[in-house]
């Protein structure tokens, strides 16, 4: 244990009363108490603001930040920079904690060790019970640099690195190297942020009990799918991440594997993205956007594709660089999900089920 350092615990704000009190109270409880709390509320129009400052009243642990609307970024900028603590903590402000989350972050992290990172749970609300999946470390303990790298790709695809919320930080680390999150992306500013932290760190230690809760509602799904750059956005965070594994030497074996397979997996999310409700492409546009994407897939990177009965499909018509099998493909895969809900969970069910006996015959 970090005899009485403190911990700062930033918090990014936006229109978010509906769960800001519960993640707010899960962190005032936690067992380890020589923590800040601090509030950065990015320009919201419900009552999120009036919630921060009812609880910086009650508690003078809490700090509150406003800004103009700047995205979830800024706010992490902005309270890295309020930051006063010795170690810095991340937490959504749609999510919630352990009790022990940070007591248990901060009894392995040290100026030898400056990165530790845990698991978390992904929560999400069915029809009649809350549906949750673990991700969890699979490896448990302090690891030098060289070690963890080895391990990246395992760890990169089972999302373990994406995050900076189950994870704590040396705020020495962040500053002196001006590390921040990138602006004007959509997505992977993150992963990004976390690829900059690993560069200035010797060790790293992995807790393998998820200590998180990532919370994910309706209107995520929703609203949050749908993105007309997705392929420019994955095809950048790619070449970063690759840069990244070269630039360490590392870039071969199971890393190289396991990254070139989230690739892959990634392509056909933007075909799929295509189709989302959201967008008003019209036939041909989407039929053009198929096109694009297949141009930018090259062959060798098909063998790093495999699955079920979908999958497969799938492979062989971007093999075939068939725009029209499969704009054919999606059309009728949104039809079932929209007209025939039920049937498509079975069908998605059955491939998960082919999926994993697939995996389980390569082990």
């Amino acid at each position: 244990m970090q005899p009485n350092k403190l911990v700062s615990i930033i918090v990014p704000v936006y229109n978010a009363e509906q769960q800001l009190t519960h993640c707010i109270t899960s962190i005032l409880q936690q067992t380890y108490p020589h923590i800040e709390i601090i509030l950065v509320d990015d320009g919201s129009t419900d009552n999120s603001l009036k919630i921060c400052y009812s609880f910086s009243r009650l508690d003078p642990r809490v700090i509150v930040i406003h800004q103009a609307n700047a995205g979830p970024s800024t706010a992490r900028n902005n309270g890295i920079k309020k930051a006063s603590g010795d170690y810095i903590q991340f937490v959504d402000a749609d999510d919630y904690i352990d009790r022990d989350m940070t007591e248990t972050l901060i009894k392995h992290i040290s100026s030898d060790t400056p990165f530790v990172i845990c698991g978390y749970r992904s929560l999400q609300k069915g029809k009649r019970s809350l549906m949750h999946t673990n991700y969890i470390p699979p490896l448990d303990g302090s690891f030098s640099k060289a070690e963890f790298l080895q391990q990246f790709g395992m760890l990169y695809t089972k999302l373990l690195l994406h995050s900076p919320c189950n994870k704590l930080y040396q705020t020495r680390n962040l500053k002196s190297s001006a590390i921040q999150f990138q602006k004007g992306l959509q997505r992977g500013e993150d992963l990004l942020f976390n690829l900059d932290y690993i560069r200035t760190c010797e060790a790293m230690y992995l807790i393998s009990k998820p200590l998180y809760n990532y919370v994910i509602s309706q209107d995520d799904t929703l609203s949050r799918s749908f993105n007309n750059s997705l392929m420019d956005n994955q095809k950048y965070l790619y070449s970063c991440v690759k840069q990244f594994l070269i630039e360490h030497q590392v870039f071969h074996g199971a890393n190289k594997k396991y990254v070139e397979q989230s690739y892959m997996n990634s392509i056909v999310k933007c075909l799929n993205n295509v189709f989302h409700p959201a967008s008003n492409y019209s036939t041909e546009e989407k039929k053009a956007q198929i096109t694009n994407i297949l141009e930018e897939i090259p062959e060798d990177k098909l063998r790093y594709y495999s699955g079920g009965v979908q999958a497969r499909l799938m492979k062989f018509f971007i093999r075939k660089h068939s725009t029209q099998g499969i704009y054919v493909f999606f059309k009728a895969k949104h039809f079932l999900k929209s007209r025939m809900l039920p049937l498509f969970y079975l069908l998605k069910r059955l491939n998960m089920k082919e999926e994993k006996n697939s995996k389980g015959n390569l082990q």
